[in-house]
């Protein structure tokens, strides 16, 4: 069976993907913590949830010479946030007398993009670790 190598193209098109699913992810929470405030009380864990969520595709999917791809997420996050920000404020209405839900969503942007950045970052320290760990372990088998 034959391993197919990544290309650039693909390594962005993941981004590209992650980007967009990243960004649903964002106004789901956004509209549960819109008709359930009281989650919101607990925003520390759903960052540390979320982080470890957004690690497992960083470790997955960039192990290879595209790792910088991964810095384009955020790029993308932010238009396709504003996207299904349209998309979903008309599947979902807010009420117009709650001024409330333009600083909950900067709060949940902010909790989202907190949580990819930290998670992608862990995952790009686990890839890092994982080289080297069999980099030392290939030499170490050699001499």
């Amino acid at each position: 069976m034959k391993i197919q190598k990544r290309t650039a193209r693909s390594a962005l098109a993941w981004v590209v993907l992650l980007s967009a699913l990243y960004s649903i992810i964002g106004e789901i929470l956004f509209q549960t913590f819109y008709y359930h405030d009281k989650l919101l009380n607990y925003f520390e864990w759903w960052v540390i949830l979320l982080s470890v969520a957004y690690t497992t595709p960083a470790v997955m999917l960039f192990r290879n010479r595209f790792w910088y791809f991964s810095v384009f997420i955020l790029f993308f996050y932010v238009v396709f946030s504003i996207i299904f920000l349209f998309v979903f404020g008309a599947m979902f209405p807010i009420t117009d007398d709650n001024p409330a839900g333009g600083i909950l969503g900067i709060m949940i942007h902010g909790i989202n993009i907190i949580s990819f950045s930290s998670g992608t970052i862990l995952g790009l320290l686990i890839n890092i670790s994982i080289h080297y760990y069999m980099r030392l372990n290939y030499e170490n088998n050699i001499g």
